[in-house]
């Protein structure tokens, strides 16, 4: 583990412009922002998590020894002394501006950033916004934020500043992700711990962000490279990313069914998206028909006139013959009024011979995340909160009274 970077260390100079890697490969970074990002990272280094970089940011010395990320930074040391924000945005964002130069060195150059932060605390909600500043005004990277708002519980102060800080980092990402936690909340056993319904935040938090990676680094028939994911993200606001699965004669409309049904989503039925990413991995090519089939389900229900729709296929032979998994982004998101009959949950039904959309998918192996459309909802904040999140193994049983929904405990290849 290398030592904790501190504010004195001072950066290099880097172009403000996006250049890409030169090794053909593209460097994707994530950054935990305070104690919820910091639990977040932990969990997906737990995870193993492959094809990307870790980066820790706190103001909370404590934390980062706590962490084993490889690259850590306490940021603020003067504001602070490495004691923490007091739960006080307004320190978190001064402790970065503090750091701005170091954050800027280790940042470096990468092409894609995801910030993870649980909102609502000091330092997650203050310097994530000056954290995303630096990666995409000033080192022109992709930038993503994938956020959590508090628990009801915590209290409508807290989520007022979940609220407030949100906003100013919508201002500052290309994409913002906002996690339901308080909906996570609902479809977890009544008798979880505390500490068990934060590690299935974390890791509704680490599908997201393998699911892009993946779609990026895993290449197949049909290549999806980083551009495709640059174009369709960039300034995009609203964004939606989807994985599921399926098996059998009608393994591609199951796996779009269980992605687009996760309970963690309000009904996105009368959304549409300017740009929709697809990719296909299982056993073998899929079929032209196929393509056409899941192409016209997309375009019917989440696209428009002028929407671009990408696919890529990835063959990997250990799968099942007949199964298959499929990772959906949709991207520049905009609400629009729309009959029910054009539900995609009611066109895939009927293809299935299922029946109409009756709402019981809550078991489904599956995960959607919504983004900023959702922000008006109350969610989940992790940031200076349980720091000893992190400690729990993630083979720990002790909970073991607590069986988890199948679309949670499912892993993702």
């Amino acid at each position: 583990m290398t030592d904790i970077l501190h504010a004195a260390d001072a950066s290099a100079d880097i172009e403000n412009e996006y250049v890409p890697a030169d090794n053909g490969k593209a460097v994707i970074k994530v950054i935990g922002v305070g104690g919820g990002g910091g639990n977040t990272v932990q969990h997906m280094i737990n995870e193993e998590v492959a094809n990307v970089d870790f980066l820790v940011v706190n103001t909370d010395l404590q934390a980062l020894n706590s962490n084993t990320a490889k690259n850590r930074i306490q940021i603020g040391v003067n504001t602070t002394r490495g004691l923490g924000s007091g739960s006080n945005p307004e320190i978190g964002r001064n402790a970065a501006e503090e750091s701005r130069e170091v954050l800027r060195e280790n940042i470096g150059k990468c092409d894609i950033v995801f910030i993870t932060a649980g909102m609502g605390g000091g330092t997650g909600t203050g310097a994530s916004p000056v954290i995303a500043n630096v990666a995409r005004k000033e080192l022109g990277a992709l930038t993503v934020a994938i956020v959590t708002k508090p628990f009801s519980f915590e209290g409508k102060k807290q989520l007022i500043k979940a609220e407030q800080g949100i906003e100013k980092l919508r201002e500052e990402v290309d994409a913002l992700i906002v996690i339901p936690n308080d909906k996570l909340l609902k479809y977890l056993p009544k008798n979880i711990s505390l500490v068990r319904a934060f590690q299935e935040c974390n890791n509704v938090l680490k599908r997201a962000v393998q699911g892009i990676a993946d779609v990026i680094e895993k290449c197949g028939l049909q290549n999806l490279d980083f551009n495709d994911i640059r174009t369709m993200l960039l300034r995009s606001g609203t964004a939606l990313i989807g994985m599921g699965e399926g098996e059998g004669e009608d393994a591609v409309e199951q796996a779009i069914m269980n992605a687009v049904n996760c309970p963690l989503l309000e009904d996105f039925s009368n959304c549409r998206a300017r740009g929709i990413i697809v990719n296909i991995t299982m056993n073998e090519e899929l079929g032209l028909d196929k393509y056409n089939k899941l192409g016209s389900l997309l375009q019917t229900s989440y696209g428009t006139e002028d929407s671009d729709t990408k696919f890529g296929c990835v063959i990997n032979p250990n799968m099942k013959p007949d199964a298959v998994h499929v990772t959906i982004v949709l991207a520049g998101l905009t609400e629009v009024d729309k009959p029910a009959s054009e539900n995609i949950n009611n066109i895939l039904a009927k293809s299935l011979g299922t029946g109409g959309d009756n709402g019981e998918n809550t078991g489904l192996s599956s995960m959607f995340l919504n983004s900023s459309l959702n922000q008006n909802s109350d969610f989940s904040g992790q940031d200076d909160v349980l720091n000893d999140v992190s400690k729990v193994s993630k083979n720990d049983t002790s909970d073991s009274s607590c069986e988890l929904p199948a679309w949670l405990t499912k892993k993702s290849n």
